[in-house]
This record gives structure tokens, sequence and C-alpha cells, in this order.
């Protein structure tokens, strides 16, 4: 089941539920596709030679639209019922294990003017993440 889709210089990226990305020519024909190696995607977003792909267990992966190659998987947010804000301090490193769990990435939209890219997580958190060194 087809979870996003977008277009980019006349070609059609569509991402399925299962975390696998097909590319499709204007004609309609299948032209790539891969594996993105997730549990489950839920929407994808195509902007200035990227795709950007929302997944599950807080995975924010991005690759290069002409040869799907990996740009960089965000990094994910604090574990569910944890939390990384302290009065004073800038940053905080909380430590995961295996049985870390974390929020799922529902939704992910790119701002071109800015370049940002705004996530939404299952548990209402919203990271605004600064992707200028993708240039």
């Amino acid at each position: 089941m087809f979870v996003g889709v977008s277009i980019y210089e006349q070609k059609i990226y569509s991402l399925a539920s299962d975390g696998h990305v097909y590319v499709f020519d204007k004609e309609r024909q299948l032209i790539k596709w891969m594996n993105i190696r997730v549990d489950r995607a839920f929407g994808c977003q195509v902007s200035e030679g990227r795709l950007f792909c929302a997944c599950s267990d807080g995975v924010l992966r991005v690759f290069k639209t002409d040869t799907l190659q990996h740009i960089v998987t965000m990094a994910r947010p604090p574990p569910l019922g944890q939390t990384n804000i302290l009065v004073g301090v800038s940053k905080i490193k909380i430590p995961t294990n295996d049985e870390s769990k974390f929020a799922d990435v529902i939704c992910c939209i790119v701002d071109e003017t800015q370049n940002r890219v705004v996530a939404l997580y299952s548990d209402k958190m919203m990271f605004i993440w600064d992707i200028r060194q993708f240039d």
C-alpha cells in the first residue's frame, strides 16, 4: 500500500508502507526501486534532489533522487517516556538500549525557502531540522 507520493523532474517517487521506494517515469514505467530497510513507512516528500522518508521507530531517512543513494538518517528523538529538556543545559545525551522504543515519524514536510524539514512524531513531538548541510 502506498503511503506517500511526490513528483520531481518528471519522475514520480512513491513510498510503500513496507518501506519500499518506487520511482516511475512520465510514461508510468518503473525505473528504480529499493528497500529503505524500515519496519514501516508513513510518508515522503521530494525537494531539490532529495527524497525524505518518514518511518517507524523515529527514523527519518534522506536519499538522492537521481541515484537513491542514502544521504543521511536523521538522529532519532528521545526514547518514549524520556525527555532531553533540562533548564540551563543545551545538549543532553540520553542513553538508549535494545529495549528503547521511539515515536514514529508520521509526516515530514520540507520548507525550501528556509532550508528546513519539519518532522511530526506519533507522540505529538515536532522536530525542525536545518538541511542546509545537504546542499
